[in-house]
């Protein structure tokens, strides 16, 4: 029941102070809140409370429970803002969201952290990531890994051997048919071998099985003869001779024939093959005896 002291701050469209316990002999303020039995009421007359007005203090009234349910959800251009909008009433709210649609994330690389592409290269190191479409970027981060341990010394080739060169530390020459590499700095007119100057690096292989080892000139005339250029058997040379000049040595049909014996003291013959055509047996370009016959010839 309602005093006719108090009111609910319920029936009050006004501002109400902090409220103040209360209890018997409380002296009450008019329009200050006081609470008693978890009910808060608004005093309305100023008095000292007794065990009479506590008794009489305002019952607990049950309110309405409140809702809050989700209602639509709506997707936005990526560029926009969310909403979030009631379309309920205050004490049964129904919230309907607008919410933007994700950007894709870009990406961009630099090799300085200064000058940015969209492409990846080999040089780049760092990477920054946008999820507004590019309308802003995160800070850069690198991704370049930590160096690497010292590789080995490498090799400085300087091709064949010569005396009159010098070598430095861990460069590599061929001599002899293998490659040797230089212990040494300052390392002149120190011929390859297993020393303090030298190591070798490959060996020459074992020569070959085969005897083919015969080697000819750069170039040559198709169908010309060849013969040895040294007392080696294993060099030749174009002679400069093409086959088809030389004399018929093996009798044919309208050809002719050389032939002798073997003895010191044996002819030389030559005579026209055995053929019911004869030709002249001719010394140069001149016809020197016109004869079909052996005995002519002799």
């Amino acid at each position: 029941m309602v005093s006719e002291y108090y009111e609910r701050i319920a029936n009050r469209g006004k501002y109400c102070p902090i409220p103040i316990a209360a209890a018997v002999g409380v002296v009450t303020v008019v329009n200050q809140i006081y609470t008693y039995n978890g009910v808060a009421s608004v005093a309305t007359v100023a008095k000292t409370l007794t065990a009479d007005d506590l008794n009489e203090w305002p019952e607990p009234v049950q309110g309405e429970a409140a809702s809050v349910n989700v209602g639509t959800v709506t997707q936005l251009a990526a560029s926009e803002t969310p909403t979030v909008t009631n379309s309920g009433t205050s004490y049964e709210a129904i919230l309907d969201f607008g919410l933007p649609a994700p950007y894709a994330p870009s990406f961009q690389y630099s090799a300085n952290g200064a000058s940015w592409h969209g492409t990846y290269e080999v040089t780049d190191v760092y990477i920054r990531i946008s999820v507004d479409g590019g309308a802003t970027y995160g800070d850069a981060i690198n991704f370049e890994g930590p160096q690497g341990i010292q590789g080995e010394r490498g090799l400085t080739h300087r091709g064949a051997w010569s005396s009159g060169t010098t070598y430095a530390l861990d460069d590599a020459a061929s001599y002899d048919g293998s490659s040797w590499r230089s212990l040494q700095a300052g390392n002149l007119n120190h011929a390859p071998t297993e020393d303090a100057y030298w190591t070798i690096l490959a060996e020459k292989g074992a020569a070959g099985a085969g005897t083919g080892d015969v080697v000819g000139p750069s170039g040559a005339t198709a169908n010309n003869l060849v013969a040895y250029d040294d007392s080696t058997g294993k060099l030749i040379k174009d002679i400069g001779y093409a086959i088809a000049n030389l004399l018929l040595l093996a009798g044919r049909a309208g050809g002719q024939t050389i032939y002798g014996g073997t003895g010191a003291g044996d002819d030389l013959t030559i005579e026209s093959t055995y053929h019911s055509t004869k030709g002249n047996i001719c010394m140069r370009s001149t016809p020197y005896i016109d004869r079909n016959s052996v005995a002519d010839v002799k």
